[in-house]
């Protein structure tokens, strides 16, 4: 059996690339054929300093590694620009719009002048199709992301759209929302990515969904939907005003 770095040479790549390659967490978390095969499906880049390469909003057709340079990740939300992340040499960016379908959820702008290396999504999706193991680990990169978000763009799921985060649990990010006709708002619970990929806690948080569907009291939330849209699950459920359980807890001993 070949090394990865045997069928590097085979296919030219170079020692500074491969060595590159191994510090990265991606390639360093797959298979040796899966590495080769996203290796080979690169197409190298550069980007100017100052300019904007990835646009909020924009459909998402590839992710970048960036392999030498920096850029920088915002958020525009009503005409403010909320800064996200700085983003250097061995990571990746422009990674949720290619795995979710979504349109792109921020900008990116090149810090420096940029060397990346660029996967379509064609290319990413046929990798996966073969490697499940690739689509894990920028399932669980997204998951990470978005559990760091304090801020979040309007995005569409059903007839309602996503505004704000207002909570995080161990297995879900709940946002609120407003239906998109009656103007009625909503909380909106999101299965965490990297968990709707197992099919066990899967069906357990539509369960979840289910049950509480079926229940009908004034002091239990209602659920009005279910949706199922970029590679998760979203519950949407009546919004409440008012205090955390765990705040109520600090507060008082007990109930009646």
């Amino acid at each position: 059996m070949t090394t990865f770095m045997e069928d590097a040479k085979i296919k030219s790549i170079s020692r500074t690339d491969f060595e590159f390659v191994k510090q990265m967490s991606l390639f360093g978390s797959i298979p040796r054929r899966a590495r080769l095969q996203l290796f080979l499906a690169v197409k190298r880049m550069k980007v100017q300093e100052g300019t904007r390469f990835i646009r909020q909003g924009d459909s998402g057709d590839s992710l970048y590694i960036v392999r030498r340079g920096t850029c920088s990740v915002s958020l525009e939300k009503d005409g403010v620009s909320y800064p996200i992340a700085i983003i250097g040499p061995g990571h990746i960016v422009g990674e949720m719009a290619v795995l979710t379908g979504e349109n792109r959820s921020a900008h990116v702008d090149a810090r420096t002048d940029l060397d990346l290396w660029r996967i379509g999504r064609e290319e990413f999706n046929q990798i996966c199709e073969e490697h499940e193991e690739v689509r894990h680990f920028l399932t669980g990169l997204v998951t990470t992301r978005l559990e760091r978000l304090t801020v979040t763009p309007d995005r569409t799921v059903g007839k309602y759209t996503i505004t704000d985060v207002i909570g995080r649990g161990g297995g879900s990010i709940v946002y609120k929302g407003v239906h998109s006709t009656l103007n009625m708002p909503v909380a909106i619970k999101m299965l965490k990515h990297k968990l709707a990929m197992d099919a066990r806690f899967l069906d357990r948080f539509q369960g979840e969904a289910r049950t509480i569907a079926g229940l009908n009291h004034e002091n239990i939330v209602k659920v009005y939907d279910i949706e199922s849209l970029y590679q998760t699950v979203f519950i949407v459920m009546e919004f409440v005003e008012g205090e955390t359980l765990e705040t109520i807890l600090k507060k008082t001993r007990g109930f009646p």
